[in-house]
C-alpha cells in the first residue's frame, strides 16, 4: 500500500472515530449500463462484460425523484474512473423513452467494509427496484425483483466489535424513479462506509474509536 494511500486510509479512520458525516467516508462502486435481466441476484458474471466505469461514494444513499436519472445524477455526481465499452454517465439509450439517455437497465454493485457492535445491528433500506445487501453469515437482505419503493428492515449480527465486510447489489429497472437508501434504523442516519483496501489498515488500528461509534449509532 503506499503512502498515500495509508495517508487516506488513516483520514478516513480519523473520520470515524470523531463521529464525522457519513460524507467523509468512501466505498467503491461498479456500474454496467444496458443490463436487463431486472434482477439484482443476476451473478455479476453474467453481466454483459466488465463493468462500464467504478466510480467511490461517500454512503448508500441515492434517490433519482431529488437528484435526476442518469447515472452520475443518482449516484451523486461520483467520480468515474476505469469508464469502458462506451460508458456514459448521462445514461444509456432507452427505448422506451424514445432513446433518451437514463439510467434504466442499469446494475450497480458496491462494496466496503462497516464498523459493527456485537450483537445485532438493525438496519432499514429503502429500494427501487431490486436489491441485495450481504455481510456473508452474518446476515443482510434480499429483495431483488422489480417493485416501486419500498422499506426493508434486517439484521446483521456479528460476534464481536469490528469492521465487517458487505457486498450490495442493486438493479434499476422498468423506467424512473431509482431509490436506494441505507439507513441505521435507530438514528436514520445513511450508513458511512469505508474501501476495502482500508480495511487491513483500520483493523490494526484497534478501533481506538468503537466507543465514540457506538455513542452516534445509538444515541
Amino acid at each position: 500500500m503506499g503512502i498515500h494511500k495509508v495517508l487516506s486510509c488513516l483520514l478516513v479512520l480519523a473520520l470515524v472515530i470523531f463521529g464525522a458525516s457519513a460524507a467523509n467516508a468512501q466505498a467503491l462502486g461498479q456500474i454496467w449500463q444496458n443490463d436487463t435481466s431486472d434482477n439484482a441476484d443476476t451473478p455479476v458474471s453474467s453481466l454483459s462484460g466488465l463493468p462500464n466505469a467504478q466510480f467511490s461514494t461517500p454512503n448508500v444513499n441515492f434517490n433519482s425523484n431529488i437528484t435526476g436519472y442518469t447515472p452520475s445524477l443518482f449516484l451523486n455526481s461520483p467520480t468515474f474512473f476505469n469508464q469502458l465499452n462506451g460508458f456514459n454517465p448521462n445514461g444509456y439509450p432507452d427505448p422506451g423513452a424514445g432513446n433518451a439517455l437514463d439510467l434504466n437497465n442499469s446494475h450497480v454493485l458496491i462494496t466496503g467494509v462497516v464498523l459493527l457492535a456485537a450483537g445485532a445491528n438493525t438496519f432499514d433500506v429503502i429500494h427501487d427496484d431490486g436489491v441485495n445487501i450481504s455481510f456473508g453469515a452474518y446476515g443482510g437482505v434480499d429483495d431483488p425483483g422489480s417493485t416501486a419503493a419500498k422499506l426493508d428492515t434486517f439484521t446483521v449480527t456479528v460476534p464481536s466489535n469490528g469492521l465487517y465486510p458487505f457486498v450490495l447489489n442493486y438493479n434499476e429497472c422498468c423506467g424512473a424513479p431509482a431509490v436506494l437508501e441505507w439507513y441505521y434504523t435507530d438514528t436514520t442516519n445513511p450508513v458511512p462506509t469505508v474501501p476495502e483496501p482500508c480495511t487491513l489498515l483500520l483493523m490494526g488500528s484497534g478501533l481506538v474509536g468503537l466507543a465514540a461509534y457506538r455513542k452516534f449509532k445509538k444515541p
